[in-house]
């Protein structure tokens, strides 16, 4: 995973136009987010088997903590709970994510507090950053300038162009470089 990233390539150049293709169907024909995940998942352990591997799964405990606690957790105390050290856990990240695991979790993190940007209930910011674990506003939108490219509130009638923003490749070399 390391040597791929940072870089963008197109999925057909990696596995071929046909199962590039097939991939393509298979989302399309899926039916909400829950749906085109199980299909991009099915897709994958395919491509997997077709390679003769089979994903270590190594990481998924640490993954899924992060996840439950919606990025907040400290990455010492991830590897404690899994009996490991950080720079096991930062190894098993790097050889099956691609990444740090602070950078993941910092993901999750402005993730979870992108889901409640519009929430009614939510009076401000402070809230939403406060309870995603952020240390005040300020930590928050840091974080969002860092790696959404702008902050919450500036051209929010443009919100479709915030997945460009992280996925461009300008942005993920700063972002997977630590800057």
């Amino acid at each position: 995973m390391a040597a791929a990233t940072g870089r963008e390539t197109e999925l057909a150049a990696i596995v071929g136009r046909p199962r590039a293709r097939a991939l393509v169907a298979a989302l399309a024909a899926a039916r909400g987010d829950a749906s085109r995940f199980a299909a991009a998942e099915d897709w994958l352990d395919s491509q997997l088997a077709l390679a003769g591997r089979r994903p270590s799964g190594t990481a998924r405990p640490a993954v899924r903590a992060l996840l439950e606690a919606r990025g907040a957790s400290r990455i010492a105390d991830v590897a404690r709970a899994l009996g490991w050290s950080r720079r096991r856990l930062e190894r098993v990240f790097a050889r099956e994510l691609g990444i740090r695991p602070k950078l993941f979790a910092r993901i999750v993190r402005l993730n979870a507090v992108l889901a409640g940007l519009d929430a009614a209930e939510r009076a401000s910011a402070v809230d939403l950053a406060l309870d995603a674990g952020y240390f005040d506003q300020a930590h928050l939108l840091r974080d969002f300038r860092v790696l959404a490219g702008r902050t919450p509130r500036h051209g929010r009638e443009r919100d479709g162009e915030l997945a460009r923003n992280f996925t461009h490749p300008e942005r993920l070399r700063l972002l997977l470089a630590g800057e």
